[in-house]
């Protein structure tokens, strides 16, 4: 059942030529809890009517919420008690979804409950890491990324991780040492790919070959340190003008990033401090659904938190965002 809460208002302010949200313009957006919270929500994927979402280290940590009925469903992927931090619905299989399961990647059916196939472990010399963030690039080919423990306040033994490339020739590592790997986005023209790793305090742009899915000359598009945004940088998700939408980690808000300008040209306050990730969806891909943590809050920052964990809608941006891709085989 949905969320019963009195609709939060925040504002938007836009500016740079680019926007579609002039500088002149204030526009009221509609922030709408629609779930109870969890402990830890996270990779969001909007496929109609239902949106995917994770409760990383649940013992049921996979979840499916109708966002006509407002019905949340909730899968054990076993063995139970390994974090799944990211979830993929796979092209031409109702029901079936590349999930992450700490360092491997699983297909897990729906219908079942059980995990039907193994397609890669990461990380073999370091059993502490897992699976993190990860999405489908626009060939249907799963980018995901690893980190090494954590304690969910970003620290992290640095240098652990990597982000790996599932495609028909199997599992392989593409960037090293990375801290934490979180949000992937590619643009319209399918020739770059953004990238965030989370400690950095930035987001980083490879030119991408969708042909041979190779990333070269990486290159940061915003640094949010140097630019004074209170962001550490999380999940990602790109807009139908090619803006990046990024969560902010211990920030109250997602913002609006130009990546021609490498500005910050929007922010949407949040009632929650850790913000997690984001999906576009809605009938015109205009709402924008956002997950979030309160995993690492005391018990009395939960009490003046009472949404943390939950999933948001967010509508009325003025900005129509772009579906996200499916997983197609060969993997």
């Amino acid at each position: 059942m949905r969320v019963t809460a009195a609709v939060l208002l925040c504002f938007v302010f836009s500016a740079g030529a680019r926007a579609r949200v002039t500088s002149s313009e204030v526009r009221a957006i509609v922030v709408e809890p629609l779930t109870e919270p969890v402990s830890h929500a996270e990779g969001p994927h909007w496929q109609a009517p239902y949106l995917y979402y994770l409760d990383v280290f649940s013992g049921s940590p996979l979840l499916r919420l109708d966002t006509t009925s407002g019905r949340v469903e909730r899968w054990t992927v076993p063995p139970g008690n390994v974090p799944v931090a990211l979830a993929v619905p796979i092209a031409g299989d109702e029901g079936r979804l590349l999930l992450s399961r700490g360092r491997e990647l699983v297909e897990f059916d729906l219908l079942t409950s059980e995990v039907v196939a193994t397609y890669g472990v990461a990380d073999e010399d370091k059993p502490g890491n897992r699976f993190n963030d990860g999405k489908a690039d626009p060939a249907g080919r799963l980018w995901a990324g690893t980190m090494g423990p954590d304690n969910l306040r970003n620290k992290v033994v640095p240098d652990q991780g990597s982000l790996f490339l599932l495609d028909a020739n199997g599992l392989t590592a593409k960037v090293s040492e990375v801290d934490i790997s979180n949000g992937i986005a590619w643009n319209s023209g399918h020739n770059l790919m953004y990238y965030i790793d989370t400690p950095t305090g930035k987001v980083d742009v490879f030119d991408y070959d969708l042909v041979t899915a190779s990333i070269t000359n990486r290159r940061t598009v915003i640094d949010f340190v140097a630019q004074n945004v209170t962001c550490e940088p999380d999940g990602m998700t790109i807009d139908a003008d090619d803006f990046l939408w990024v969560a902010c980690w211990n920030g109250w808000q997602v913002v609006r990033v130009d990546p021609a300008l490498g500005q910050v040209v929007s922010q949407v306050s949040l009632p929650v401090q850790y913000v997690t990730s984001m999906a576009w969806g809605g009938a015109n891909f205009d709402d924008l659904y956002v997950t979030s943590s309160k995993g690492g809050l005391t018990p009395e920052e939960i009490l003046l938190q009472p949404y943390a964990g939950s999933v948001f809608k967010v509508s009325g941006l003025g900005v129509n965002g772009v579906p996200s891709n499916l997983i197609t085989r060969p993997f």
